[in-house]
């Protein structure tokens, strides 16, 4: 006795067998299963290699700066080397001209006040035309941040206030003193700039002066 062909077992009324897949369409879906299981694999693995190529560039970019850190480190030492040697040098420079200061004619004491050097005179006697006049002790203020002042202690003029006939508010007019003074101050050349410097507290010169020395009184009066 014959099945009917609805009525075969296993299979559905009126259902037909699937029709048979060619090998292309088979390799087709097997791949797209397989990518289907590694998708998560997959997008690690893309993470992974992105990360390790930035890992990669920042190695090199590290290593570039590491030449020249070494590079700049080097050099810093070799500065710090001969910075070293030049400050012990100028060091047994500054303590001879310290000494050579306090040795100057007219120089009665040498201070250090922070980076500004200050340096007090014996009272300054100007002689012009047979008199002898009294201007007062002075303290000569160097510093490289101000420059050059000129300070009268305990005898400004009677009349006008002024430090000297040549200074006035603290600021002397060197005339053409002035640049070979600014060099020697930059240069920290403080002995012979100070001998400069009282070589013109001791003159008067009447067209330059801010005033006639009469506004200071007479030694000899």
């Amino acid at each position: 006795m014959s099945v009917p062909m609805g009525d075969q077992p296993g299979r559905p009324d009126g259902d037909l067998p699937p029709p048979p897949v060619d090998g292309a369409a088979l390799a087709e879906m097997r791949q797209a299963y397989v990518a289907a299981c590694l998708h998560d694999v997959e997008r690690e693995r893309v993470r992974l290699r992105d990360q390790l190529e930035t890992r990669r560039a920042e190695l090199n970019r590290l290593s570039t700066e590491m030449r020249m850190l070494s590079r700049e480190l080097h050099l810093g030492r070799k500065k710090l080397t001969g910075l070293e040697e030049e400050t012990n040098e100028e060091r047994a420079r500054f303590e001879r001209d310290f000494d050579e200061l306090l040795a100057l004619p007219g120089v009665r004491r040498v201070e250090a006040i922070g980076s500004m050097i200050r340096v007090l005179t014996e009272p300054v006697v100007i002689e012009h035309e047979g008199h002898r006049y009294r201007i007062g002790e002075f303290a000569l203020e160097l510093g490289l941040d101000f420059g050059i002042k000129v300070v009268n202690l305990n005898n400004t003029s009677w009349a006008t206030g002024w430090d000297h006939p040549h200074v006035q508010g603290g600021y002397p007019c060197l005339g053409n003193l002035k640049e070979g003074c600014e060099m020697l101050l930059g240069e920290f050349q403080l002995v012979p700039l100070v001998s400069l410097l009282m070589q013109f507290l001791e003159a008067y010169d009447r067209v330059s002066a801010y005033g006639p020395i009469t506004l200071w009184k007479r030694e000899d009066a």
